[in-house]
């Protein structure tokens, strides 16, 4: 029993591994922003958010809309609001660029590291380590602009 188990955490873990990649270019706000933004809207659908808004505060995820049942009157649905979450840039300690195979195929993987949820760390998904690098020093240079006192 422990060599199974010993056998499968080995296997899980080979199948992911954080890269080494620091950032290699400083982009403007502006600029920064359209990478971010392209990049994530244009990800596999399995992974793309329905909207995302980069400020100079925070990045927000919108993944639909939900509608939660009133239970205590009878059926009556409240009006649908958008699932919406924010990731600020103060709360993101670091960046993570991660590669895992999928079915047999690698894929590339930005992750955001910090006090965040779970839904909101694993930003970007494809099969392109430039289009993960890039979205890479896109997210270093807008956290870098949050923290230049203005």
């Amino acid at each position: 029993m422990k060599t199974l188990l010993l056998a499968t955490a080995l296997i899980v873990t080979a199948c992911s591994a954080v890269i080494p990649y620091q950032p290699q270019s400083t982009m403007s706000f502006a600029d920064a922003k359209d990478v971010a933004e392209e990049l994530l809207l244009t990800q596999h659908q399995a992974w793309r958010p329905d909207n995302v808004e980069v400020t100079e505060k925070y990045i927000s995820f919108d993944t639909g809309m939900v509608r939660r049942p009133n239970r205590l009157w009878g059926g009556e649905y409240p009006p649908l609001r958008k699932n919406s979450r924010r990731a600020y840039y103060t709360q993101i300690t670091g960046i993570q660029l991660m590669s895992w195979m999928r079915r047999f195929r690698t894929w590339y993987v930005v992750t955001l590291l910090g006090d965040l949820s779970i839904q909101d760390r694993h930003v970007l998904h494809t099969r392109d380590i430039h289009k993960a690098e890039r979205l890479y020093d896109a997210l270093s240079s807008l956290i870098a602009a949050s923290r230049v006192p203005n």
